[in-house]
């Protein structure tokens, strides 16, 4: 009994394992820029989608499906497909191996999920800032992808202000914070 038990368990932590096999494809990406001392805007995709899924729950993993796209040798930038498949599949592009009548894990599942999905779209607006960062013309990403114009405005001013805006008026007693500093009150207790 014990003996069988055992196998379930290794049998178990092996297929987890296996089916990350997309984890062990950007380390060696990883790998790959620090030998080549590489530093630009896909790199730090990498290191920052690493970062993001090293943290995933054991009971999730990306579908195998996608996970080949990501590791396929005519990939050039596995993380790019990645994010790809992040923000297009959404949540269809995970799997997870918890038990249909653990509440628990699949609440916990599905919050990784939403989380990561929350991550991509900021690491999507971080790429484009890298890339045109290591770009040597202003506006030089914009320029070359035109539909990226109106989506970066809108991500860089419009939403941003409005949920900027939205915070700062849920502070409670707004006015009478906004007036200690007025009255420098504040600086004068520090």
């Amino acid at each position: 009994m014990k003996l069988i038990l055992i196998t379930f368990l290794l049998s178990s932590v092996c297929a987890h394992a296996q089916n990350r096999h997309f984890i062990k494809c950007l380390g060696q990406k990883e790998a790959f820029y620090h030998k080549n001392k590489i530093s630009n805007a896909y790199q730090k995709l990498n290191a920052r989608l690493i970062s993001t899924f090293i943290q995933m729950p054991q009971t999730l993993s990306v579908k195998e499906k996608y996970q080949v796209e990501i590791c396929s040798s005519q990939t050039r930038y596995p993380s790019m497909v990645l994010l790809k498949n992040i923000i297009l599949k959404q949540d269809k592009l995970f799997k997870s191996f918890s038990d249909k009548n653990d509440i628990t894990t699949k609440s916990l599942n599905k919050m990784a999920i939403n989380d990561i999905l929350k991550k991509a779209y900021n690491l999507f607006i971080s790429l484009i800032d890298d890339l045109q960062a290591q770009s040597n013309k202003a506006n030089c990403i914009l320029n070359q992808v035109p539909e990226l114009k109106r989506f970066y405005k809108q991500t860089r001013y419009t939403l941003e202000d409005q949920g900027l805006k939205k915070i700062i008026f849920e502070i409670k007693h707004l006015e009478k914070i906004l007036l200690k500093f007025e009255r420098n009150q504040i600086s004068t207790k520090c």
